[in-house]
């Protein structure tokens, strides 16, 4: 793709911003008040993100040294294969499909929701039908499926739109963030922090420490995103080189934990957190509308309401991009069936496209009574998509320590070890029944039927005629589709 016009592609701040809208995009608007019952209070949950950050930057290094090393499509499923072969390799890319598609649908579902805040007539009349006591309204159906098609059409037109478009969306959130954090730090009050910790009814955590736990494990979902940029790269345009990728990547992960940590601050000393914690979704807009006198209230109550969109529609599109472009590269190097290496008569990958946008389209029919069961799953599996590839990166300094690695995850394996800890440590914590991180069942059967659905698609791939040699898919994820990208090394 962009062969023929050096002008074309992602550039160097569309990378940044692909990863940042990715990461920021979702909960400082939606889900801040349920944070805060999480977690049981404030502080809680500026630690959970502080710790989680600081927890990701050795995650976001080993992805930085590989997408260095490896600059093709694919993340961690070409990572894991170089490392380990083909099962690994499968397991890595249908894993993080999972986290990505997961993602489409739950972002559907809040957009849906802010629209139908800004124009209540969406909501008219009575239901088309109620899914687990949540009524579904015709308006508010079509609505969504229109947004839905309109955005698989964009990306299906190219990636230098839809990179754009990414872009701007992250820089309207930045914006606006920065305006409501300076409006939320003139009514700042530290008392409005106390209770440093409180037991929340229907939230699994009795002490300051389990509450911060519940809330830690989940932090990932909201710092998951960066690893959007490596499934681009080969969307790159002439001239931005994989090791400048690698940098950004590493950027956007400290910015997204900065600005959360900000967000978080700004709105816990604004307002009592538990008063905040009873407010609709979404909360930061109703502390303006409900808080903030006369026209200003209502004019940053709007302007909220147009940033979590943005934020919506940032997060959305780069996850959309970054599951199509992983489907692509499964079914270009037969992991998945070869119907998934199609493509449009644009270049863009149809059927990873078209997959997307069926799992959208679930979050339109379903409603937010399958955010809670997204959330958990997808948190879980973007860990299990990061251990993967701090095992890859460990594996590939053992196997090949003079592979060219334009940056490194440090002169030692320390950080390295450090990722896989980490990761391994949040996977424990989310799977473990006894453990107050633990997914919960609804999570763990999506979990169950995902992996059931990608061994039915393996088998299939890799049936009898139509077996690959080793050498062959070898060339196929890192051979001719990716000399252009090595070209910018030099």
């Amino acid at each position: 793709m962009n062969e023929n016009n050096t002008d074309k592609g992602f550039r160097k701040i569309d990378f940044f911003m692909l990863g940042l809208g990715a990461m920021i995009g979702v909960g400082w608007t939606v889900s801040l008040n349920n944070w805060f019952l999480t977690a049981g209070g404030v502080l809680g949950t500026i630690l959970a993100f502080a710790l989680g950050t600081l927890a990701v930057i050795p995650i976001g290094l080993t992805y930085g040294e590989l997408t260095g090393a490896l600059p093709v499509s694919g993340g961690s499923m070409a990572f894991a294969y170089r490392a380990e072969g083909s099962r690994f390799s499968f397991l890595g890319g249908w894993t993080v499909a999972l986290a990505y598609i997961v993602l489409l649908p739950w972002e559907i579902i809040y957009i849906n929701k802010i629209l139908n805040i800004l124009f209540p007539i969406l909501r008219s009349g009575e239901p088309l039908y109620v899914f687990l006591g949540n009524p579904i309204y015709l308006p508010s159906l079509v609505t969504g499926i229109l947004i839905t098609l309109g955005l698989s059409y964009l990306n299906l037109k190219g990636s230098e739109m839809s990179g754009k478009i990414q872009t701007h969306l992250t820089s309207i959130i930045i914006v606006v963030a920065l305006v409501l954090m300076g409006f939320l730090l003139t009514k700042a009050d530290f008392a409005n922090l106390k209770p440093v910790y409180k037991p929340i009814e229907g939230y699994d955590h009795k002490s300051f420490f389990t509450g911060f736990i519940n809330m830690l494990v989940i932090v990932p979902f909201f710092l998951a995103g960066f690893d959007a940029i490596p499934q681009a790269i080969e969307d790159a345009r002439a001239g931005v080189k994989p090791r400048t990728i690698s940098k950004l990547l590493v950027l956007s992960i400290v910015a997204a934990g900065l600005f959360y940590i900000g967000i978080i601050t700004t709105s816990g000393l604004a307002l009592s957190w538990e008063e905040f914690a009873t407010l609709d979704t979404p909360a930061l807009a109703f502390v303006f509308k409900d808080y903030f006198n006369g026209w200003l209230g209502q004019g940053l109550y709007y302007l909220t309401l147009i940033g979590a969109l943005a934020g919506l529609l940032s997060t959305y599109n780069g996850m959309f991009i970054a599951s199509s472009r992983l489907l692509h590269s499964m079914g270009r190097a037969q992991l998945l069936p070869k119907v998934f290496a199609k493509e449009s008569k644009f270049g863009t990958p149809l059927i990873g496209i078209l997959f997307s946008t069926l799992a959208t389209l679930v979050g339109v029919f379903l409603g937010s009574p399958v955010i809670k069961p997204l959330t958990n799953v997808g948190s879980t599996a973007f860990v299990l998509a990061w251990l993967i590839t701090s095992y890859s990166a460990l594996s590939l300094r053992k196997k090949e320590p003079n592979l060219d690695r334009p940056i490194q995850a440090g002169e030692n394996r320390f950080i390295i070890y450090l990722a896989v800890a980490i990761s391994g440590l949040l996977i424990l914590l989310s799977l473990l029944p006894m453990s107050p991180g633990f997914m919960g069942r609804e999570s763990l059967l999506i979990l169950i039927a995902w992996l059931l659905l990608g061994a039915i698609f393996y088998f299939v791939s890799n049936r009898t005629g139509e077996t690959i040699s080793e050498r062959r898919r070898h060339r196929l994820i890192f051979g001719e589709l990716s000399k252009r990208v090595r070209k910018r090394r030099k």
